[in-house]
């Protein structure tokens, strides 16, 4: 809905050929991809922040350094997952 709304609004694009090309070029198998991939990258980011934040230690500068710790773990291993994932979707064809 985000998109469709930008390409109407900011890019001036036809609303009519904006979904015509969105039908032709989007299958179920992108849509349903992502929605895996997202719902498994929100585990692996909940599962880093709560297990960092679980260990904290140090009042507000240990939180504070915790944070930091768990943005950067959680960074590296979505990246990781992503790798994982995307090599496991183009090796089904899904």
């Amino acid at each position: 809905i985000a998109a469709y709304l930008m390409s109407i609004l900011t890019l001036q694009i036809n609303s009519t050929a904006y979904i015509k090309y969105i039908q032709q070029f989007i299958s179920i198998a992108d849509i349903s991809v992502a929605l895996i991939k997202s719902v498994i990258f929100g585990f692996v980011s909940v599962c880093i922040g709560t297990f960092i934040g679980f260990h904290s230690q140090g009042g507000a500068k240990g939180v504070g350094e915790s944070t930091t710790k768990a943005v950067v773990y959680a960074a590296m291993a979505l990246l990781f997952v992503n790798y994982l994932l995307s090599s496991l979707f183009l090796s089904l064809k899904f």
